[in-house]
């Protein structure tokens, strides 16, 4: 009887060992499973995203002849396009005198173009002055790199007293370009 009361003990025993290794297993696989989980949930992909930016650049040219262009930023000589003072001399009665000039736009922007004319000087003043106009009508948009041909006339009046005779006046002409 001791032998079948050993070979039960040692059953029992070999029971418990197979429950506490199939709770071993069981707990094993559900780690596995939690792990194999908490794996799958922390895969993760990125979407990056870079950009550049830059500011525009604002620039009108003026030039005499539509080939040469000049930065005339200001009214000062040598750095305004100026028009040869042959142009507009020698006014009489009756006068009409042209020419041509031309803008451009060598900004990354469109530009909204205004002019502003101003003159000065005895030829311009007095009760009848000689006029200086030109054929623009503005303001108006100018594309990036798009040009402007613009027709400068100074005109006098049919009955031009003779006391204009040997004076002289000075115009300028302003485009001024804001972005658009």
């Amino acid at each position: 009887m001791t032998s079948t009361a050993n070979l039960t003990a040692s059953e029992a025993e070999r029971k418990r060992r197979r429950r506490t290794a199939a709770r071993i297993s069981f707990a094993a696989v559900a780690l596995l499973g939690i792990g194999a989980a908490a794996t799958s949930a922390a895969w993760t992909d990125d979407a990056w995203f870079t950009a550049t930016a830059s500011g525009a650049t604002v620039e009108l040219q003026g030039s005499l002849d539509g080939t040469h262009w000049i930065d005339a930023d200001t009214s000062d000589s040598g750095v305004a396009v100026e028009i040869p003072a042959s142009t507009f001399a020698d006014l009489g009665q009756a006068a009409t005198k042209t020419v041509t000039i031309h803008i451009k736009n060598t900004s990354s922007v469109p530009l909204s173009v205004a002019e502003a004319i101003t003159t000065s000087g005895d030829v311009f003043s007095g009760s009848t002055p000689a006029t200086l106009d030109t054929d623009f009508s503005g303001p108006q948009t100018l594309a990036a790199n798009a040009e402007k041909t613009i027709v400068v006339t100074v005109t006098t009046d049919g009955s031009w007293p003779t006391s204009y005779q040997g004076k002289t006046g000075a115009a300028t002409i302003k485009y001024t370009g804001t972005q658009a």
